[in-house]
């Protein structure tokens, strides 16, 4: 056995990857008319949004919508989301767009490296006003002396969010500093069980000083992530 399909992936020697069965009925998926139809076609997605780079930001339109669909609704049930109709609730361009760059992106779904102690985790993170990202990957001992984007960089997990409620109002540091924050919390079994640590990439560099070990932020919470980033290189 070269491959084996396990809760809708496929594990093989090159790595792990979504079931081509369901890229291509996604790819096939009509442009939704209702919202159980949006309501459908953004779960699907959504389980697919370890594969695909940036999808809060890329799915915000449509959630945005399905939720203005269903605010005022008894019961958030596909049978009763599909008596709405999205021509009357207001599907515009920006909404097609939306479902176009998401169906590009499944068509171009990441397959997902396994990860190796012997190589070196590499975290790279963003935020904007209203969002963040995780990119994980790892990378050979022999390449850290090149720089980042000519190393041979291996894919280990694609996570993205959108700020809601109070982190709204967060800082700008602030915002930039949760993603680390989450992944190492979340994906401390990529990060930092292995035999090197990893290194973090970031466009802000308030990020380095806030991580000094000289730096005191309440909000931050430096003392519970210490051990964690340990050794860490920004």
């Amino acid at each position: 056995m070269t491959e084996a399909l396990w809760c809708g992936n496929i594990y093989s020697s090159k790595g792990i990857s979504p079931d081509p069965k369901r890229i291509q009925a996604l790819q096939n998926f009509p442009v939704p008319a209702t919202a159980g139809e949006l309501m459908q076609f953004v779960c699907v997605a959504t389980w697919l949004s370890s594969a695909i780079p940036d999808f809060a930001r890329k799915a915000a339109p449509l959630r945005q919508l399905l939720e203005e669909c269903l605010k005022n609704a008894p019961v958030r049930s596909k049978k009763f989301a599909s008596r709405i109709l999205l021509s009357e609730v207001g599907w515009k361009p920006e909404h097609a767009e939306s479902f176009s760059t998401i169906v590009d992106s499944i068509k171009n779904a990441v397959t997902l490296a396994y990860p190796s102690e012997d190589l070196v985790p590499c975290l790279f993170t963003d935020a904007s006003k209203d969002f963040w990202m995780i990119v994980i990957t790892q990378v050979p001992v022999q390449d850290l002396h090149l720089p980042f984007k000519e190393q041979s960089h291996q894919p280990l997990a694609f996570c993205s969010g959108a700020f809601k409620g109070p982190s709204t109002n967060w800082s700008v540091p602030e915002k930039e500093a949760y993603p680390i924050q989450y992944a190492v919390r979340r994906f401390d079994y990529l990060l930092c069980t292995g035999k090197h640590p990893f290194r973090i990439f970031t466009d802000h560099r308030n990020l380095v000083f806030i991580y000094n070990p000289e730096s005191v932020s309440v909000f931050l919470n430096r003392h519970s992530l210490e051990k964690s980033i340990a050794g860490v290189s920004i």
